[in-house]
C-alpha cells in the first residue's frame, strides 16, 4: 500500500467582471464576463507484485476545462401610474466550453523502484490518448414584466439560441418562449379584513426549453485505430510499431440533429391562513418532450453501428402538494409540521417506428422505452401462459420457460410523500423527517444470481414433504415425511418441491425462463433524517468574542427502513443516477450516517 498511490491535484480559477452604466433613472446597461478554468492532474500507480498488476502500472492523466461566459443586457423600468409598472430586459449571451484530456500509461516496469516516469517501460507497453472538445452557444433573449393593481403579474420571455452542436442541415437557431401569469387575489377588498386569510395566489405558466446535443454527434469523426479481442492486449495504430493511423468512428454523424425540446404547462394555487401560520400550495403540470436524442443501432452494412438521432417523444403529467403549519406556539415551546405529496405519470408517445428501445444502462431485465408504456419499464421474459394469463405447467407441475418479451415491471413510483416535524424549546430543537415511495417495481438481480450460485438463504431452508409426497422439477419424488432443503410452492397444479435443481435452472437469473419472478415491490418508508440541534444564545460571550452565533447539531440519516423488498434497499440502483432505474445487482445500500456539526457565525 505504501508504494501504491492514487492522487488528484486540482487548480481552479473562477473570476468575473461586471460593468454597469446607468444612462437614466429608468435605463441601465450591464456587461458581465465570467471564466471558470480548472486543471486536474491525476496519478495512479501500482508497484510491482500488486494484486492486479504484478509487473507494475503507472498512469498520468491531465484534464483541463475552461468555460467562458458573456452577458450584455439592458434593463428599462417604467412606472406608468400607481396601478401600472413594468420592466423590459434585452440582451445577448455567448458561452464557450472547452475540455481537453491527455492520458498516458505504462505497464511492465523496467526498473521496479524507478521514479514515476513514463519511460520506465518499452514502447510496446506504453499507451496514450488525448481528447479535445469545444462547444459554443450564442443567443439573444428578452424578458418583459408587468404589474397591475398590485395583484396581477405578467412575465414574458423569449430566447433564440444557436449552438455548434446542431446539425448542419437543420435550423441553426431555435426559439424558446415562456409566459407566466399570476393573480394575487388576496389583494381584493373582499379579503382585506379577513384575519383568518393571509394570502392567496393563482398562477399559470407556459414554457419551452431545449437540451443541446453533445459535441461531435453532428458529423463523422475519426479516432486512433485500435483492435482488441479476448485473447491479447490489443493493437493500437498510433503506437511506434505501426507508424500511426486513424479510423472512422463507428458512430455516424447526424447532419439533421436538433436539440431536445420540452414544452410545459403548469397551474398552481398558493394559500396562507392565520397570519401565515398555515400555508398550502398545489401545482398541476403537463409537459411533452420531443426530439429526444437516442443512440439508434444501424445495420453493419452501412459501415456504422450507431446513429444519434432525434428518435423519441415523451409525455409527463402530475401534481405536487405542499403543506406547512405552525401547530403550536406556547411560550418557549413551538411545534411546526410540514408535508408534501407528488404523483407523476409518464408515457412514451413515439419511438422512431420501432417496437422497443433498450436503454444503454439496462441489464437483462431490459429497461426499455416502448410506445404507450411508462419510461424505462422492464421488458423481458416470463413463464409461458395461456390466454387467461395462467401459467402453462409441465408434467411435474412447474411453469415452462418463456421465449417472448413482455412488460414485466415498472420502476416508476405511483406517488411520493414526506412528513416532517420540528419540536423546539428555548434553544433546543428536534427535527424528524419521514418519507414514503409507493408503487414502484425493482428487479432483484442479486437474488436471482445467488440462486444460481447456490448461496441464497432460501436454498438453506429445511422443510418436510407433506402427505402424498412432492415432485421436484426433474420429476423425482420426495417421499412424505422426508426433509429437504428448499421451499414448497404451488404454481397452480398442487404443491411441488423447490430444490437446488429448480434454483439453478428455471428459477435462477442465469436462465432466461422468467426474469419476472425476480421483480418485487419496491415500496418503502424510511426515517430519512433525525436532527437534534442547540443554538448558543450567550450575549456576553458574543460581545467578548465578536461572534454572532454558535450552533451545535447531531444528525442521523437513513436510520430506519420499512419495506417488503427482500433485497438490501429498494433505492439501490446498479447504474446510480442513470436513465435505467430499479436495478439491484449486488449494489451497495444507502449508508446510515451520523453527523456532528458545529457552526460558528461571525
Amino acid at each position: 500500500i505504501v508504494n501504491n498511490s492514487n492522487t488528484s491535484d486540482v487548480d481552479r480559477l473562477i473570476g468575473n467582471m461586471q460593468f454597469n452604466v446607468t444612462a437614466s433613472n429608468w435605463l441601465t446597461t450591464t456587461a458581465r464576463f465570467g471564466i471558470d478554468n480548472f486543471t486536474d492532474y491525476r496519478l495512479e500507480k501500482f508497484a510491482r507484485n500488486s494484486a492486479n498488476f504484478s509487473k507494475g502500472y503507472l498512469s498520468k492523466n491531465w484534464i483541463s476545462e475552461k468555460q467562458f461566459n458573456t452577458d450584455v443586457f439592458a434593463v428599462a423600468k417604467k412606472s406608468f401610474n400607481s396601478n401600472f409598472n413594468g420592466s423590459l430586459l434585452v440582451g445577448f449571451n455567448y458561452n464557450s466550453r472547452r475540455r481537453a484530456t491527455l492520458n498516458a500509461a505504462i505497464t511492465n516496469f523496467i526498473i521496479p523502484g524507478a521514479p514515476n516516469i513514463l519511460t520506465n517501460a518499452t514502447n510496446a507497453n506504453l499507451s496514450a490518448n488525448n481528447f479535445n472538445s469545444l462547444i459554443r452557444t450564442f443567443g439573444f433573449y428578452a424578458q418583459a414584466d408587468v404589474e397591475a393593481y398590485k395583484m396581477f403579474f405578467f412575465t414574458f420571455t423569449g430566447r433564440n439560441e444557436s449552438a455548434s452542436s446542431f446539425g448542419s442541415k437543420t435550423s441553426n437557431s431555435f426559439f424558446f418562449p415562456s409566459a407566466a401569469l399570476a393573480w394575487q387575489f388576496s389583494q381584493l377588498k373582499a379579503f382585506s379584513n379577513k384575519s383568518f386569510f393571509s394570502f392567496g395566489k393563482l398562477r399559470a405558466t407556459y414554457g419551452r426549453v431545449g437540451i443541446q446535443p453533445q459535441p461531435y454527434q453532428n458529423f463523422n469523426s475519426y479516432a486512433a485505430a485500435t483492435y482488441r479481442d479476448d485473447f491479447s492486449s490489443g493493437l493500437s495504430g498510433i503506437s511506434p510499431t505501426y507508424n500511426g493511423g486513424y479510423s472512422r468512428s463507428t458512430v455516424a454523424g447526424n447532419e439533421f440533429l436538433r436539440p431536445e425540446i420540452k414544452t410545459e404547462k403548469e397551474l398552481g394555487l398558493d394559500l396562507r391562513f392565520l397570519k401565515n401560520r398555515i400555508s398550502f400550495s398545489a401545482t398541476a403540470y403537463s409537459n411533452r418532450t420531443k426530439d429526444v436524442i437516442l443512440p439508434i443501432n444501424l445495420p453493419s452494412a452501412t459501415g456504422y453501428t450507431t446513429l444519434n438521432s432525434n428518435a423519441a417523444e415523451l409525455k409527463n403529467k402530475g401534481i405536487e402538494l405542499e403543506f406547512d403549519a405552525a401547530i403550536l406556539a406556547a411560550g418557549k415551546f413551538k411545534w411546526n409540521l410540514s408535508a408534501n405529496f407528488s404523483k407523476n405519470s409518464n408515457k412514451v408517445i413515439s419511438l422512431a417506428g420501432v417496437k422497443a428501445y433498450t436503454l444503454p444502462e439496462s441489464f437483462i431485465q431490459n429497461a426499455s422505452l416502448i410506445p404507450g408504456q411508462p419510461f424505462g419499464v422492464f421488458y423481458s421474459t416470463d413463464f409461458l401462459k395461456n390466454k387467461s394469463g395462467a401459467y402453462l405447467l409441465d408434467a411435474n407441475g412447474f411453469p415452462q420457460g418463456g421465449t417472448g418479451l413482455e412488460v414485466i415491471g415498472d420502476p416508476n413510483p405511483d406517488w411520493r410523500g414526506g412528513l416532517g416535524s420540528t419540536f423546539s424549546y428555548k434553544s433546543l430543537s428536534l427535527y424528524v423527517l419521514f418519507d414514503r415511495v409507493a408503487g414502484n417495481d425493482i428487479f432483484n438481480g442479486t437474488r436471482g444470481s445467488l440462486y444460481s450460485f447456490g448461496t441464497h438463504g432460501d436454498e438453506g431452508n429445511t422443510v418436510v414433504a407433506p402427505a402424498g409426497g412432492l415432485k421436484d422439477v426433474n420429476g423425482n419424488t420426495i417421499v412424505a415425511g422426508t426433509s429437504f432443503q428448499g421451499q414448497i410452492k404451488d404454481f397452480g397444479a398442487g404443491p411441488v418441491a423447490i430444490t437446488q435443481a429448480w434454483y439453478q435452472g428455471r428459477g435462477s437469473a442465469s436462465n432466461t425462463a422468467s426474469y419476472k419472478q425476480f421483480v418485487e415491490d419496491g415500496s418503502a418508508s424510511r426515517l430519512r433524517e433525525l436532527t437534534l440541534s442547540y443554538e448558543v444564545r450567550n450575549i456576553k460571550l458574543f460581545r467578548k468574542t465578536q461572534l454572532s452565533g454558535i450552533d451545535f447539531s447531531l444528525t442521523g440519516r437513513n436510520l430506519i427502513l420499512w419495506t417488503k423488498y427482500s433485497g438490501i434497499d429498494p433505492e439501490a440502483n446498479v447504474t446510480g443516477a442513470g436513465l435505467a432505474r430499479g436495478q439491484d445487482w449486488f449494489t451497495n445500500p444507502n449508508t446510515k450516517s451520523v453527523l456532528l456539526s458545529v457552526v460558528i457565525k461571525y
